[in-house]
């Protein structure tokens, strides 16, 4: 990570060689900033767990966590099984589970780490990567971009990156341990996914990667630091399926920068939960009305749906209506008319005066507040019907896939390389120094005797404008 150097400590410092940046990757995002993520039932639970309670967790035989997101949908019914990778040790080897160490990571996950997620989601849903020497076929975000997408305010940039990385780890301890989804069928019968098939696996594979300009801190921990920072990575095994698969799978969803940025992250926190929500709903509904009941609203922020006290009872009704609020920032329209008249949310601060009266039985507005006896009950199952903005709608609406893969060219034959070579005029000895070989080696290679590697064949290629 990166740490300003104060002017009296820099004599404790020695520059080292600069490492350049790699090119970060492009921003998946449309002129209007509507910003497309992969969206699926693997990526989906793993939401739903960053904001699970330890009460919806399980254990297994170990006491190590558990969570199980049921899926069912109209193509695909099971279910996918998370845990918490953290080793116990530096001398233990990876995939280790020390259960009170990994409960200790469960507790990290919250607001923070699902924008990160879905920020990777995001990138995503780009497919074509560059090949990048050294790291494969990865994205690359930027620092700046990671700690916007992270919310963390402008504190000092050592603080800044200590909470990114204790999120950045948060989300690398999320462990796909199997996905028991039915296999999607095709028009002949036959299954196009076996997702028993896929083997467990990080749900990213992400790394943070110093840039610029190295240094040695000899008031440190005696490890090169660096000026600056990359969050460099790639989605996990599940990607085969959902982003490379059939075209059934390899479904994409909108956000609008507003769902982004017009929430608080700490007077409302229940706001955002409920925002991925219904960012994933509007894709799988295809912009069609959500609704949801108070009682699930709940349980997707981790609250507690049956308080023992009046006084937690009203806070978990506050939160909730907060909540339902805040989408109104981003243009979402909430519907009351499932509600009992008596039990519609208070939206101005006169009516919240006159609730919190009603709780503590006192002022003038107590009586006109006050929840009718036995109201729990009913209220847990009220249910708001969310219309998303019409532009996140519509953008829903249109059924869009990810990207086919590329298809990979076919290895050249010797016949090939020989045709190639002749249309570009070149004899067996000019187009040998253009591979580094010998001239010997080329006419082997066109007599069908060997063949050119596929750096080689990606070289020929690149000679002539003609791809075979």
């Amino acid at each position: 990570m990166t740490a300003p150097v104060t002017p009296d400590r820099q004599k404790n410092i020695i520059a080292l060689d600069r490492r350049d940046p790699l090119t970060p990757s492009r921003l998946p995002a449309r002129r209007d900033g509507f910003m497309s993520f992969a969206s699926n039932s693997v990526v989906y639970g793993a939401v739903r767990l960053m904001f699970a309670p330890r009460e919806q967790w399980t254990e297994d035989n170990y006491g190590r966590p558990v969570y199980v997101h049921e899926t069912e949908g109209k193509h695909l019914h099971g279910r996918t099984y998370y845990t918490i990778i953290f080793p116990s040790t530096d001398a233990e080897p990876a995939n280790v589970v020390n259960a009170e160490l990994a409960w200790d990571m469960q507790k990290r996950f919250g607001i923070d780490t699902a924008w990160l997620h879905m920020m990777l989601c995001a990138y995503a849903s780009d497919r074509y990567k560059p090949d990048r020497p050294g790291h494969g076929k990865t994205f690359a975000i930027n620092r700046d971009q990671v700690i916007r997408a992270l919310g963390i305010p402008d504190v000092s940039r050592e603080e800044q990156d200590r909470r990114a990385y204790e999120q950045i780890q948060a989300l690398q301890s999320i462990y796909v341990q199997g996905i028991r989804l039915e296999p999607v069928p095709s028009k002949g019968g036959k299954p196009l996914v076996n997702f028993f098939s896929i083997s467990p696996h990080h749900l990213w594979e992400i790394a943070v990667v110093g840039c610029g300009q190295m240094y040695m801190d000899f008031d440190e921990p005696e490890v090169p630091r660096f000026q600056t920072w990359q969050l460099v990575g790639r989605e996990g095994l599940w990607a085969t399926a959902f982003l490379d698969g059939p075209s059934t799978l390899r479904q994409l969803g909108w956000l609008s920068p507003e769902q982004f940025e017009s929430l608080d992250r700490r007077s409302c926190p229940w706001a955002h939960p409920l925002t991925i929500e219904l960012g994933f709903r509007a894709r799988f509904l295809q912009g069609k009305p959500i609704t949801l009941s108070n009682a699930y609203i709940i349980e997707l922020c981790g609250g507690n749906t049956m308080p023992s006290t009046k006084q937690g009872r009203y806070d978990t009704q506050l939160q909730v209506h907060n909540a339902i609020w805040a989408t109104e920032k981003y243009g979402c329209k909430p519907d009351f008319s499932e509600w009992p008249r008596e039990l519609w949310p208070v939206p101005t601060p006169e009516e919240m005066d006159a609730a919190d009266d009603a709780v503590f039985l006192d002022g003038a507005g107590a009586a006109s507040r006050r929840m009718p006896k036995g109201y729990w009950e009913t209220w847990l199952h009220c249910r708001t019907t969310f219309t998303m903005p019409a532009a996140v709608a519509l953008a829903n609406a249109v059924h869009r896939e990810l990207p086919a893969p590329k298809p990979k060219p076919a290895a050249l034959t010797g016949e090939d390389v020989r045709r190639l070579r002749e249309a570009q005029g070149m004899t067996q000895g000019a187009l040998a120094e253009a591979l580094g070989v010998t001239q010997q080696f080329i006419s082997s290679v066109e007599r069908g005797r060997r063949s050119l590697n596929a750096r080689q064949q990606k070289r020929l290629r690149s000679l002539q404008p003609t791809v075979v």
